[in-house]
């Protein structure tokens, strides 16, 4: 060690003044890194200011990286956070925004739907792959290209379950595989027989997804013939399960016909929970858009359109589905038919937590159809208006897509314009009130369900003319496009 240093000392000695200088400064540098390294992060979280029953966080994460959060204390010392900033100029100023406007609440849920409809969270940080994956599935050459299929699948920024998932079906596939070396049609054939018991059987759409992932692995593994690895492999569909009596648990997402979302406008409106109104106004913008569940909320009501530019998942704002094909944002025209049924139903939705999205339709599904309610999914509504809107004359399937946010005419056609309805009536019979000029469309049938469970009376041809919001409601309809005044320039 002594020979080290003197050999150093000597060489430094030997150099010119300049480089000398640059010699000491790197090695400085370098113990700077050195003693830094040693110097453990900070890490925890730090109150910094309080107001009433709101505080603001400072917290470091297990590397050292940078966040502020506001938290509410509830009942039973549960505590909800949300993260509001990682730059701590942003979170001081949103924390003197949230100051400012800071209203006297009692109840926690009212406190967390004041924070939800105020804060937009930032994508949070990514840290690489979790250390809680342990991916030590054997010794055979199968098993290590599954090994550096799922790292892969680690470091991208994707959801924990989509991770559990790729892990789980690396397991289940090598269980099935033996000592085999390579990935084969058995091996396949096996995986989704085990998945297909009477007894517990898999949803359609879950071996479907579990057929993509086993598609993209095959391939990284490098099997090119795809089509021979899923030889005689045969995916039912749900009315098939249906028809053979095998039950398995999912959601309902089959469309409502013309007479149930009479029943269901009818529960909707009913449904009057102020602490819940921003779900149900985005239910109001699934049925007359056929818009996505997690994009309604964000869906902004705009003098002369309807823009929806991102939507509402895990508590945060994302971009749209399709956005990574090119399409950011859904902007759909008003007309004095959607006019009215926003005014009558006072649309106003706000970005909401998804489970409570889908706790408040359970909600008005069974209140309008009783136990049967209970198995409809929220995307039965999208796939409602999907329905009626391409069976609505003088919609193309291209302007019907682009409502709907998909790519294209393509899906439109495929799946909902040859989707058979069991109301085979006409829209001239099938309109609730058949009110004189009521465009006979699926708007159109949408607002004269509204309108009778507002006013039951009109079926009986009593007409409210007292009321306000039916005077409003009038003035709407018959408005036409205001004329401006032209201006004499010279």
């Amino acid at each position: 060690m002594h020979i080290g240093f003197l050999f150093k000392f000597f060489i430094v000695a030997s150099l010119p003044e300049k480089r000398k200088l640059g010699f000491l400064l790197m090695n400085s540098l370098k113990l700077e890194n050195k003693i830094a390294q040693q110097v453990p992060h900070p890490r925890g979280r730090k109150i910094l200011f309080k107001k009433e029953w709101l505080a603001l966080y400072r917290v470091y994460d297990r590397r050292g990286k940078l966040s502020f959060e506001v938290e509410f204390f509830q009942a039973r010392n549960r505590k909800f956070r949300r993260l509001i900033a990682h730059e701590e100029k942003k979170a001081h100023l949103i924390w003197q925004k949230l100051c400012n406007e800071i209203v006297p609440l009692q109840f926690d849920q009212e406190k967390e739907r004041w924070i939800i409809s105020r804060i937009i969270s930032p994508p949070r940080r990514f840290n690489g792959a979790r250390k809680d994956f342990t991916l030590n599935f054997g010794p055979s050459i199968l098993a290590r290209k599954f090994e550096e299929y799922c790292e892969i699948q680690l470091q991208k920024p994707i959801e924990r379950s989509s991770k559990t998932t790729v892990i789980r079906i690396c397991r289940e596939l090598l269980k099935h595989s033996g000592k085999s070396d390579s990935l084969t049609n058995k091996i396949v054939k096996t995986y989704f027989k085990s998945k297909m018991a009477p007894g517990n059987h898999l949803s359609p759409d879950t071996l479907k997804s579990d057929r993509t992932e086993i598609r993209r692995l095959a391939t990284w593994v490098g099997i090119r013939n795809l089509d021979e690895l899923f030889k005689d492999i045969y995916i039912p569909s749900r009315s098939q399960l249906r028809d053979h009596g095998i039950e398995f648990n999912s959601r309902d997402r089959r469309h409502l016909e013309r007479q149930e979302v009479l029943h269901f406008v009818d529960s909707l409106i009913k449904f009057d929970d102020p602490l819940t109104k921003p779900v149900r106004d985005a239910l109001v913008i699934q049925l007359l858009f056929g818009s996505r569940p997690q994009e309604a909320p964000c869906a902004e009501i705009l003098p002369s359109s309807i823009l929806i530019s991102g939507s509402w998942k895990y508590g945060r704002k994302k971009s749209l589905k399709t956005a990574s094909k090119g399409v950011e944002s859904i902007i759909i025209p008003r007309n004095k038919i959607i006019d009215a049924i926003l005014f009558l139903t006072n649309c106003h939705p706000k970005p909401i937590i998804t489970d409570d999205g889908a706790k408040v339709f359970q909600e008005i599904a069974i209140s309008a159809f009783g136990t049967n309610g209970s198995k409809l999914d929220r995307y039965c509504l999208r796939h409602t208006a999907l329905t009626w809107l391409i069976l609505t004359p003088g919609l193309s399937s291209k302007e019907v897509g682009d409502m709907a946010g998909h790519m294209g005419a393509r899906m439109i056609q495929d799946v909902y314009a040859s989707r058979k309805v069991k109301d085979q009536r006409t829209w001239e019979e099938a309109m609730p009130l058949a009110i004189r000029d009521m465009p006979r469309t699926w708007h159109g049938f949408l607002l004269e369900c509204v309108m009778v469970a507002l006013w039951p009376n009109l079926k009986n041809g009593k007409k409210p003319l007292t009321d306000p919001v039916f005077q409003q409601l009038g003035k709407i309809l018959k408005g036409g496009k205001i004329k401006r005044e032209e201006m004499d320039l010279f």
